[in-house]
């Protein structure tokens, strides 16, 4: 009992004298939850990367991080942070699963005055499309990088991580484990006054033994996940009236089937290939009251799976402000994508979503002022790949839903 008596005080006071050291721990999180009903009663999220987001979730999802300086020494500064996530329906009121996000530890200041030096689990400068709650850019998972360190008049982010997927299915309906190494190295830079460039690479490599295995499973010519190499151009650039971002990637070998994946997937029906993405999107003020944002993609990939693919998909977001707290908004969301078989033949998909909103938050003319509470009713139509009607799961042509949501950040 005494030595356990020992350890706890001496546990405690190396805790306090952390804490004395330390500065308040600060506490950040998005949250998003609602209802809806709908002609149907099923499902929730009808292609939201493709058709937009707005009046098309019921479901109830929270990320909560909390940070905190753990120690100061000379211009250094040392930091833990860990962040929760959270996520249900409604089909089971008692129903949530709770998921670690994050849990790293970084020390700024040790290479240069603004860079940092981080190891664990985390989001690594994750950079996604609001209305439709896609990230384009994204490599986070376990791993160590250095975050802005200054060189010549822009700053470089570089960082090894590992993405351990499950299973995809190969080419030859087998599933194969993907375990990924994903390397990647980003550079910005200022280019003109309110505008910057950022030049991205990330390689892919799955997780090999001498052996030629992933876990478990042996590969064969026929479901071995080839190596990936991506590469990203982004121009963001800033005016009276708002902002702008127009991104340029390229996807080889396995992460050639690119349409709505990040920089760091892979994809089973696309071992070999070659892809292309063309993204634009932004914010823009016609008037203090009238705004609209928009996101715009267009791509095409080849594989050893199919001989081409193409797909163009645009959701705008327009907004009047009513009164300080008041406005209403619309969503207008339409994406097509045609696959030419090896044969000759094509497959079509493709799906419209309109979306009409009142909305109430603090700052009715900001739009990303939270929390932002919704009255909304929409209509979705989608028809999947071998040509009938889908909506949710479901072999419906349409569907028409209302609900109201709230969404905050912190």
């Amino acid at each position: 009992m005494k030595k356990v008596t020992l350890l706890a005080a001496s546990v405690l006071a190396g805790l306090m004298s952390a804490q004395a050291m330390a500065a308040p721990a600060e506490f950040n999180g998005y949250m998003r939850s609602g209802v809806m009903q709908g002609t149907s009663t099923y499902g929730h999220k009808a292609l939201v990367q493709q058709l937009g987001r707005l009046g098309n979730e019921d479901d109830t999802f929270g990320e909560m991080q909390i940070t905190g300086d753990v120690a100061k020494v000379d211009d250094t500064v040392w930091s833990v942070s860990t962040m929760f996530a959270l996520g249900g329906n409604n089909e089971n009121n008692w129903e949530s699963n709770i998921s670690n996000r994050q849990f790293y530890a970084q020390v700024k200041g040790l290479l240069d005055k603004e860079s940092t030096l981080w190891v664990g689990k985390k989001y690594i400068k994750r950079e996604d499309i609001h209305i439709g709650d896609f990230y384009y850019y994204d490599v986070s998972g376990h791993g160590v990088g250095v975050e802005n360190y200054a060189i010549g008049s822009g700053k470089l982010s570089t960082s090894w991580s590992r993405k351990d997927n499950g299973s995809v299915t190969a080419l030859d309906g087998s599933n194969v484990n993907v375990r990924l190494n994903v390397f990647d190295a980003r550079y910005e830079l200022p280019v003109w006054d309110g505008a910057t460039l950022q030049v991205g690479t990330t390689y892919l490599r799955a997780l090999r033994d001498k052996n030629g295995a992933a876990g478990h499973t042996t590969w064969t010519d026929e479901t071995e996940i080839k190596d990936a190499f991506n590469f990203t151009l982004e121009l963001g650039v800033g005016f009276s009236a708002g902002w702008n971002k127009t991104v340029v990637q390229s996807f080889s070998g396995s992460s050639a089937d690119c349409a709505w994946s990040t920089t760091a997937s892979v994809n089973g029906d696309a071992f070999t290939g070659q892809g292309y993405r063309l993204l634009n999107f932004g914010e823009t003020h016609f008037t203090d009251n009238l705004g609209m944002f928009h996101q715009f993609n267009a791509a095409y990939s080849t594989s050893n799976a199919y001989d081409s693919k193409r797909t163009l998909g645009l959701v705008v977001r327009p907004y009047y402000k009513l009164t300080k707290m008041t406005k209403v908004l619309a969503e207008l969301g339409a994406y097509v994508e045609r696959t030419k078989a090896e044969d000759g033949s094509h497959v079509t998909e493709g799906g419209q979503k309109a979306t009409l909103a009142y909305a109430i938050s603090p700052d009715a003319g900001n739009f990303w002022s939270r929390p932002e509470i919704r009255f909304y009713v929409s209509y979705i139509n989608v028809t999947d790949k071998n040509g009938e009607f889908n909506k949710l799961g479901k072999q419906t042509g349409h569907d028409t839903v209302f609900g109201a949501q709230v969404e905050a950040w912190w």
